[in-house]
């Protein structure tokens, strides 16, 4: 019973992996030629967040903090400190829209970011809030 167990639970581990040899390390480009940081947004304009817990007293309290991306395309906030993974290493969005960490591992938006409190899910569309900017400027001066 105990091989069984191993087994399916190596089959589940194995399928979610995905072969990580097309995967490109070239960044995600800013939105603008300026240092940035950029604030991540999904299409509807919602604030994409990244819970950070804290302890007040001998309550652990998660606090939403809205998720920026570098120059250079690591994933940060608003202060440029980097969002890490739990084993501590960078997260960065690459040019295909895949959040990668800095040893090369895929990540999952669904693990890493919520929206309105709710984990965000893999298929939710991400831009920069800049673009947005931009767009209704642009659309205001029609």
């Amino acid at each position: 019973m105990q091989i069984n167990c191993i087994y399916i639970l190596s089959f589940i581990v194995l399928a979610g992996c995905s072969p990580s040899e097309n995967i490109s390390s070239i960044a995600m480009p800013p939105p603008l030629d300026e240092e940035g940081p950029f604030q991540l947004i999904s299409y509807d304009g919602s604030r994409i967040e990244k819970h950070v817990f804290i302890l007040d007293g001998k309550q652990i309290i998660a606090l939403p903090k809205a998720v920026y991306m570098d120059r250079n395309g690591r994933i940060v906030f608003k202060d440029r400190s980097p969002i890490k993974t739990f084993d501590g290493h960078d997260i960065y969005w690459n040019e295909q829209g895949i959040f990668i960490s800095s040893v090369g591992e895929i990540l999952s938006k669904r693990n890493l970011f919520s929206i309105g409190g709710k984990p965000m899910e893999n298929t939710d569309a991400m831009m920069f809030k800049d673009i947005e900017l931009i767009a209704k400027s642009k659309a205001n001066k029609q």
